[in-house]
């Protein structure tokens, strides 16, 4: 994978990068730093843009350099996976720290990806609970 340009406005930040794949319809984001109210909105900014131009099947949330993801970091990830998942889009979390790993089981986004997870951890009404093992956090390849 190379670095590319990411999100208009947001060039010459080195802090959240995104990585096209290798024409497999998959794009890597690489979060460096805490994850506040502030990257999450280049996080978010990165994935609209991401589902936008390249419409992927998946997009990976790498968190191995984010030592830290406070309820802004958690909120704006809950967005972000729920406006993949309505363009058919799957948003995993990879290489969170084990720390990171707790805060995102609690909030629901790891363990899970269907739809009654993803409408669960966005505060839709409730609906069937989620009864899948398929995974959103996923060891490196």
């Amino acid at each position: 994978m190379m670095d590319v340009p990411a999100a208009a406005g947001w060039a010459g930040s080195a802090e959240v990068t995104s990585r096209p794949g290798d024409g497999d319809g998959r794009v890597r984001l690489i979060v460096r730093g805490d994850l506040d109210r502030h990257r999450v909105l280049r996080v978010r900014h990165i994935v609209i843009d991401e589902l936008r131009r390249h419409q992927p099947v998946r997009i990976e949330v790498d968190l191995a350099g984010c030592p830290l993801i406070d309820a802004a970091g958690v909120r704006g990830l809950q967005i972000c996976r729920a406006e993949a998942f309505q363009l058919n889009c799957r948003l995993v979390i990879v290489q969170a720290s084990a720390a990171n790993r707790r805060i995102l089981e609690a909030a629901g986004l790891i363990g899970h990806s269907c739809a009654a997870a993803v409408a669960d951890s966005i505060g839709t009404p409730p609906g069937p609970r989620c009864h899948c093992r398929s995974p959103t956090l996923q060891p490196e390849p």
